[in-house]
Order: structure tokens, then C-alpha cells, then sequence
């Protein structure tokens, strides 16, 4: 039987060939999150591998860690599309534990849909040779001819272009304008309310029936100026040219009473890239700083990371060594005058009010949470969950930081970062959604 050892909680003895998120439940004894049932839809069943990651990953795992911007990012799998065929060695930071959720979620199937395949085997197909592909051809009117343009091969006819004379308009009195009947209609997939004649005709859209999407023109992404204490409502704006910035004093989206704003703050700009248009969040050397929500992050001097109502930053990083033990005593919260003690770490508050408070971080792994939780650095804040987040530091000796569950989450600073379908990111101390539908 395969050996899972979690670190922190324990060693155990798990059947061959069990997914790895029933065998941390069932055996184990944690309470880890599954909310889709083991889909890869939800994510929420991350889990980190320290040693004994497998090689093989199914699609449905690729796409949700692409989704999230995770795929590239050694250790970090879905422990629901993990089978439990070798000895491993996982970080649990996803527990249903100060999660706010009542249930982890419905139990995952024994048995998989698709079987996995070699990591490298499953990058997305490439398009054909040029040479293979079929023309494309666009028409559209200049000035008073119809261009017909072969975007393969360039205008076609003499000189590139096919000049068809328009036909000419006809004077009022002849002009006939035919008779149309428009159609006024509520979807009824979207109201939920049928026509009271009932033929197929009043009812135009159906859950077969989707409605109409360009296929040239890439999505338009809506960035949403998210109301106070909420991640869905807000004022929405619909990105329509090539960047949109965010300032206090100038720029497209302005925000002149948040005075943590800067006059210049941040720009999001598209992109043109082998696989589609990408959308690029960038600070604009910012005062305070333009913040990204994380599920993981790396941890170097520079960064600063926001978790409940506080900034922190660690300091005193030592260089990575493989060969330098931990030392197993507890974590203290202490107010110390140097940037380490020996060769640990220290979690800084960067809060004027904290009167820089400083954690050590005495072992490799250290939970942060509030006073209602068991975690090994307890902080008083109302907006930090009972068990909040995770730094600790890997096998090649970085330090990184991983968020659990929770209303406010982790964010950490940014200079530029490529943006996912749906993300969050603040200025100053205004939060923002964007999402591409």
C-alpha cells in the first residue's frame, strides 16, 4: 500500500489506486474541500506535493489549473484527479475549516472519467501548416466597391482588389422599403417564463439553442468596480479598446476620492499572442502598489501581501539550502529589532498602527490565522479567517505563500502579470473584478 505522508498532521497507509482527496479524507481525517464532487471544476481540493508528485495528469486537471493560472507551477495538483499509486508527501492548505462553507462538498466518485496521460502529452494542439489551411476571406465596402479581401493571399484582381461598382441608389420615389415584421421576444432559458401560444417559434432560445457569439472579434472583457464588501456587485465597464488605465487624477476609469489611489495607478492592455488576444495588468510605479488575489505565490524580499486588514512582507530570507535542518520548536509572535533571529525569517507587519509587530517563523511550514483558530501564528484581526493561509518554504528553499478559503483571501503586489478569465485585483484600496464572458 502506497505511504501519504501530510505534513503536520501524519503518515498513513492508503489503498492502491484510491483518489488522493477520499484517502485525506477517509484515512486521514481531514476535512478537505471538494465542493464540485470531484469534476475539476471548483478547485478548491488544491493540494501542494512536496515529494512524489505524479507524472500523469488528466485533461479535466490541465484545464482547471490553466484556468486558474496554475499550470506551470510544480507541486501544485487537484487532489481530486489524483490517484493514489506511490508513496507521496502533500501540503494540505484547503480545509473546509474556516472556509465559511457548511459542507466540503458531495464525496467523489472511486472511479475517474478519463484516464491520465504524461504531463507533456497534453499541451494544446497546434494549428495546421499555413499551407494546409483553407483561405479566409473578408468582405467588407470601400468607399463606393465591394472589396473582397483573401487574407491568406492578400486582395485579390488587379492591384489586390476586385472592384465591383455598387449598385446605384434608387431615387425616393422608387425605392421600396419591404415589409418586416420585427420580433419581440424574452428568452425564456434566461426569464424562465414560456410564450402563452407555445409553438417552438416564440420560444428562439433554448438550452440547445445558445445564443449568437463573434468568432472573428475576440470577447469583450467587463471590468467591474466592485461595491464595498462584495465580489460580485459593482459598476460594470465593458473593455472596448486596446487598454483602459486607472488613476485618481487621470486616465479611463477614475477614482478621485480613494486618496490611496495614484494620479497614474495601473493600465490593463491587450496582447497579441500566439494562442489569442491576452490582457496584461501592469502598475504604473504606483505609490502604494497594485494587488493581484492569489491562490499561491511565490515569496521574495520585495513582496508584499495583503491577508484580512493588514500589509505584510518577510524579511530576512536566507539563501536556499537543502541541507539546513528545521527546527521543531513552536512559532512566538514577538516584537524584535532586527530583521531575523539566527537564520529564520520574520513576518512583518507593515501596519503603522501594529507598531511593526513581528512573527518568527521558526519551522518551514507555519499557519496564519485569527484568535478563533488553532494556527501557528495567531493574529487579531476580524478579517483574517480562523485558518487563513500557509507560508512555508520548499525543497529548492523558496518561500511561498498559499491562501485557504476565505471571504478576504491573499493578495500580493504586483509589477505586471497576465490576467485569467475571472480574477480580482485592488488599487489603493479599491478592489476590482475582470472577467472575459
Amino acid at each position: 500500500m502506497p505511504q501519504l505522508t501530510v505534513e503536520g498532521v501524519g503518515v498513513y497507509r492508503v489503498p492502491a489506486g484510491k483518489r488522493l482527496v477520499n484517502a485525506l479524507v477517509d484515512e486521514c481525517k481531514i476535512d478537505q474541500l471538494h465542493v464540485c464532487g470531484g469534476h475539476a471544476q471548483c478547485t478548491t481540493c488544491q493540494v501542494f506535493f512536496a515529494a512524489g508528485e505524479p507524472p500523469l495528469m488528466r485533461p479535466a486537471e490541465r484545464r482547471a489549473l490553466a484556468s486558474m493560472m496554475l499550470l506551470g507551477h510544480r507541486g501544485m495538483r487537484l487532489s481530486c484527479q489524483v490517484t493514489c499509486d506511490r508513496d507521496m508527501t502533500v501540503r494540505v492548505f484547503s480545509r473546509l475549516e474556516g472556509s465559511g462553507r457548511e459542507t466540503a462538498g458531495p464525496r467523489p466518485s472511486d472511479s475517474f472519467e478519463m484516464d491520465p496521460a504524461p504531463i507533456d502529452a497534453l499541451q494544446t494542439p497546434s494549428l495546421p501548416p499555413e499551407e494546409h489551411r483553407p483561405p479566409e476571406v473578408h468582405i467588407g465596402f470601400a468607399g463606393n466597391a465591394r472589396t473582397i479581401c483573401d487574407k491568406a493571399g492578400g486582395p485579390t484582381g488587379p492591384g489586390g482588389i476586385d472592384e465591383v461598382p455598387a449598385t446605384p441608389p434608387r431615387s425616393p420615389a422608387r425605392t421600396r422599403i419591404p415589409h418586416c415584421a420585427i420580433e419581440a421576444f424574452m428568452p425564456t432559458h434566461v426569464t424562465g417564463e414560456t410564450s402563452d401560444r407555445g409553438s417552438q417559434r416564440d420560444r428562439p432560445a433554448t438550452p440547445d439553442q445558445p445564443f449568437y457569439r463573434p468568432t472573428i472579434r475576440p470577447p469583450v472583457p467587463v471590468l467591474t468596480i466592485l461595491d464595498d464588501g462584495s465580489l460580485e456587485i459593482g459598476e460594470d465597464i465593458r473593455i472596448r479598446s486596446p487598454s483602459v488605465s486607472i488613476g485618481r487624477s487621470g486616465g479611463d476609469v477614475v477614482l478621485q476620492l480613494d486618496a490611496t489611489i495614484s494620479g497614474q495607478h495601473a493600465e490593463i492592455r491587450r496582447i497579441d499572442g500566439e494562442s489569442g488576444p491576452q490582457w496584461v495588468l501592469t502598475d504604473l510605479k504606483s505609490i502604494n502598489g497594485t494587488f493581484v488575489r492569489v491562490s499561491s505565490a511565490d515569496i521574495v524580499e520585495s513582496t508584499i501581501f495583503i491577508m484580512g486588514s493588514r500589509r505584510y512582507r518577510l524579511e530576512g530570507l536566507p539563501p536556499p539550502s537543502d541541507e539546513e535542518g528545521d527546527d521543531t520548536s513552536s512559532n512566538t509572535n514577538e516584537a524584535l529589532s532586527g530583521p531575523a533571529i539566527g537564520s529564520h525569517p520574520v513576518l512583518v507587519d507593515l501596519n503603522k498602527r501594529s507598531n511593526g509587530i513581528r512573527h518568527v517563523l521558526r519551522t518551514s511550514s507555519v499557519t496564519i490565522g485569527n484568535a478563533s483558530g488553532a494556527c501557528d501564528i495567531v493574529i487579531d484581526d476580524p478579517l483574517l479567517a480562523p485558518y487563513h493561509a500557509t507560508i512555508c518554504r520548499n525543497n529548492e528553499g523558496e518561500w511561498q505563500v498559499f491562501a485557504s478559503q476565505s471571504c478576504n483571501g491573499v493578495w500580493v503586489n504586483i509589477d505586471s502579470i497576465m490576467l485569467a478569465p475571472l480574477c480580482y485585483f485592488q488599487c489603493g484600496e479599491q478592489q476590482f473584478r475582470f472577467a472575459i464572458p
